[in-house]
């Protein structure tokens, strides 16, 4: 059965740290302002978010009555690393500056949870480094997918078209795929 509690200071720390080194975001307390942080802890950590009203109530009846879940999904914490979900991905895509954009036969490839090369790709960021994630989305700023690059940028300028240069993370297309 899952515990919910609130957030502690290192498990905080832990999320901004991987957030800000994995996707350059640094916006995080702006975009966390608005929620309380609850923990939903079992196997491993969930991290929640949850209004200010939702908040007073769960305070209120946590003590005698356990909910089985609430509030939105931001990612899991397991063995002392923080996994963004694609609802997390979602809600920090408008403060992170630099995403990748992908073509159109890259946004259909993405869904099907397949990996990029280089044709895929419309627009890469340019401080792209080998090993750096990036937020995927189409030219609509749909966000889509997380992936992780490969090569470098100057690597990808110098790549064959067909060289995959970006491994899809976890993608939109999964709720799809697993709803079989």
């Amino acid at each position: 059965m899952l515990q919910f509690r609130e957030i502690n200071p290192e498990e905080l720390n832990l999320i901004k740290d991987q957030l800000k080194s994995a996707l350059h975001f640094e916006e995080f307390d702006t975009v966390i302002n608005p929620f309380k942080i609850i923990i939903a802890e079992g196997e491993w950590k969930e991290v929640l978010l949850i209004s200010e009203e939702m908040h007073k109530t769960f305070l209120e009846f946590k003590e005698f009555r356990k909910p089985y879940f609430m509030g939105n999904h931001l990612g899991d914490i397991k063995k002392n690393n923080f996994k963004i979900s694609l609802e997390g991905i979602t809600l920090i895509s408008d403060y992170v500056k630099e995403k990748t954009v992908l073509s159109i036969s890259g946004e259909k490839k993405v869904l099907y949870g397949r990996d990029l090369s280089k044709d895929n790709l419309a627009s890469i960021p340019a401080r792209i480094q080998e090993n750096d994630k990036s937020i995927l989305i189409n030219k609509n700023e749909e966000v889509l997918a997380l992936g992780k690059y490969l090569l470098s940028r100057e690597q990808i300028e110098k790549s064959k078209g067909n060289q995959v240069v970006l491994k899809n993370i976890m993608d939109k297309g999964w709720y799809l795929r697993k709803g079989k």
